[in-house]
């Protein structure tokens, strides 16, 4: 290729001559420009000469992509910005050395996926020569996907000195530093932001607050910790609300919350002192509102689980209030955040703190003690509603979000919180009545949400037909995939399973989750229907599809053998499972209690199962599986141990069936009645319990 380009130098850059005799000048070289004839020139060589395929041409990097030679006043106008960016200065290169740097970087964009150690060296290579910053990028990149800690920290140090002004590189080195433990020098580049955010006016401690996605990113918690409280004993920000707030917001991403909540507890008493003390300065906050009142509802509604699961969820909408409380603030001549910090950035999270960790009623009293303070803001009340409705407190919290809404109906987030405790609560239609409002009223996710629960409420109320329709009309949100999954489920149940089969069809999976999920429900409609070779087909498709993924050969081994009674599928999908992970608990109890049930290969068994329960040893399934094995050995009186034990941790009919026939074959006829009438009590319809008393005579 290199031979080519030097033959045809006028393909590359006819400007690159002078007007004087044809010779050839240097020129000035900016990664910044396009060159297409250049790059289709090189593309044609690259395919013709080295064999490279046209696809990665498609996406070369913009260094690839960049003018050779710019028009000069151009030029002088991009080193002009450079130098007055303080970023290095664009050097002047020869036509040849252009060429080969072009060259170098089509390599590398070829190569770079499955060799990033060697376009790393290209990349560095040509940072170093053109002092392109985007050049200093790729080497970072490559290096990264290298997991090379570091070649990353001299591609983003060189990154960093070509791009002195920009924040992307000093974020990515303060990121790289902790992940190399260098807590001083990331503490010296963290410093160099905090610098840069005062420089814009922003408090020092405010700084610290928004440099925390980059120190929570490098998920090194004990590093990153120790990087920010360089920063926060260095400047006393023990005395500093914004600062505390940075560190109890980290450690609570951290899992330390008796910690998180230490930070946040004096962060809140400074900031409180603070109002104290200027408090002829403080205007009423009842005009204060979150600037989007569906926050919360983005949350919580787009939830497929119980409606507790969805109105836990829906505590968690804050996200707007901040915003709204400094534009109300810079209204009424409030501090700004720039000076002092919003009480619920500190006040909501340490009540999800104290709620979570057991403190409820502090959390409660806190949250009390905001809405004294600002009793119009409706986004904290309906946290509040949260913490009482999650503490058993459903009157209160009832009161609180009946409230909100009348006083406030279009509060979709207080109207949706307060149709979840109706329905909670047994009152079906008055729920309905408010999901019905946001349907109306609503913003498209909030309307998804709320047709959700109405098909949740039709179907309650047997009206199948309504649900089905209205889940159909769910096609957006957390909730689309579940509810078009329902529509399969109902269709198969009350219609029939060609239709719901169809319907499944027309889903498309979001995430490989989902398509398991898919597999799974195909396959039990076939099964409910009594399609049990069908069923199997579904599983055997997928598994030649994808194969190898442990999870659908354990559901065709289940499948199987309950439903077909074929032990050879089922054996040869556990052991292919423990081919793989032969700790697989679920593997090796399947197989070992398969086997002692529906073959005389007790001792094998028994090891497979003895296997599981060290893995596992307080798992009801195993110890069940222990007690049937050690039976099926002739070992009765060690079977009612772990039965026994088994039947305590999960009043199961199956277990029951199992003790009840061991503690018969005993003679210890009366026991045996026992525990299979209290099984009958909660599970009358139990295959496993009739049969066993119908073989007792009982």
């Amino acid at each position: 290729m290199i031979e080519v380009i030097d033959k045809k130098p006028d393909s590359i850059s006819s400007e690159a001559r002078s007007s004087r005799g044809g010779r050839r000048t240097t020129a000035r070289l900016s990664f910044r420009g396009r060159l297409p004839a250049a790059i289709l020139y090189l593309a044609g060589c690259s395919m013709s000469v080295a064999g490279v395929a046209a696809e990665p041409l498609r996406t070369l990097p913009m260094i690839a992509q960049s003018a050779l030679s710019a028009p000069a006043e151009s030029v002088r106008e991009n080193a002009s910005a450079a130098d007055a960016k303080g970023a290095s200065p664009i050097p002047q290169l020869s036509d040849q050395t252009v060429a080969d740097i072009i060259y170098s970087v089509l390599v590398a964009s070829v190569a770079g996926e499955d060799y990033p150690l060697y376009a790393w060296r290209i990349y560095m290579d040509v940072a170093r020569l053109s002092n392109d910053p985007a050049a200093a990028k790729f080497a970072f990149d490559y290096a990264r996907q290298a997991k090379d800690t570091e070649k990353s920290l001299q591609s983003v140090y060189r990154w960093s000195e070509l791009s002195p002004e920009e924040s992307e590189p000093s974020k990515a080195l303060v990121h790289t530093l902790i992940m190399a433990e260098r807590v001083d020098e990331a503490a010296v580049q963290l410093e160099k932001i905090l610098q840069r955010f005062q420089g814009e006016g922003m408090p020092r401690g405010k700084s610290l607050k928004e440099s925390l996605p980059i120190l929570i990113e490098a998920e090194s918690p004990d590093i990153a910790s120790q990087v920010l409280m360089r920063h926060i004993e260095k400047y006393d920000g023990r005395r500093d609300h914004w600062a505390l707030l940075a560190l109890g917001t980290m450690l609570g991403h951290y899992q330390r919350p008796m910690e998180a909540i230490d930070a946040l507890e004096q962060a809140r008493a400074i900031y409180l002192a603070s109002l104290d003390d200027e408090s002829d300065r403080i205007a009423p906050e009842d005009d204060r509102q979150a600037s989007s009142p569906d926050e919360g509802i983005a949350l919580s509604a787009e939830r497929s689980g119980a409606a507790d699961e969805a109105i836990t969820a829906s505590a968690d909408s804050n996200g707007a209030s901040s915003e709204g409380t400094t534009a109300s603030a810079e209204r009424s001549g409030v501090p700004s955040e720039g000076d002092s910090a919003s009480a619920d950035q500190i006040t909501v999270p340490l009540a999800r703190l104290l709620h979570a960790n057991g403190r409820s009623d502090d959390a409660l009293s806190i949250l009390e003690e905001f809405i004294e303070r600002s009793p119009g803001r409706d986004d904290v009340r309906i946290i509040y509603g949260h913490t009482l409705f999650e503490s058993g407190r459903r009157a209160e919290s009832y009161a609180v979000f009946n409230d909100i809404v009348a006083k406030s109906p279009n509060n979709i987030n207080a109207r949706y919180a307060l149709a979840i405790l109706l329905l909670q609560s047994g009152q079906i239609d008055e729920a309905a009545e408010q999901f019905e409002f946001i349907t109306v009223e609503g913003q498209t996710s909030e309307v998804y949400a709320a047709l959700f629960y109405l098909a949740r409420i039709s179907e309650y109320r047997g009206d199948v037909d309504e649900a089905i329709d209205l889940y159909r009309r769910v096609r957006q949100g957390d909730n689309s995939f579940n509810a078009q999954v329902r529509v399969v489920e109902l269709l198969a149940e009350h219609r029939d399973v060609g239709l719901a089969r169809n319907h499944l069809r027309t889903i498309r999976p979001r995430s490989w989750q989902n398509m398991q999920d898919m597999i799974r429900v195909e396959s039990r409609i076939l099964v409910d229907a009594g399609l049990y070779e069908d069923a199997l087909e579904v599983y055997n498709k997928a598994i030649g599809q994808f194969k190898g993924v442990s999870s659908l050969l354990y559901q065709r081994g289940i499948l199987a053998i309950e439903y077909l009674d074929r032990l050879d599928i089922m054996e040869g999908d556990m052991r292919a499972i423990l081919e793989t992970e032969p700790d697989n608990v679920d593997a090796l109890n399947t197989l070992g209690y398969s086997l002692a049930d529906r073959t005389d290969r007790y001792e094998e068994a028994y090891e497979l199962i003895s296997r599981a329960l060290r893995l596992a040893p307080d798992n009801h399934y195993i110890l069940d599986s222990m007690g049937w094995v050690l039976y099926r050995m002739g070992q009765p009186e060690r079977a009612v141990e772990y039965l026994r034990r088994a039947l305590t941790k999960q009043p199961e009919a199956e277990i029951a069936a199992h003790l009840g026939e061991v503690l018969w074959s005993l003679n210890r006829k009366d026991e045996a009645r026992n525990v299979l009438e209290t099984a009958l009590q909660t599970s009358p319809d139990d295959e496993n319990l009739l049969d066993s008393l119908r073989r007792f005579g009982m």
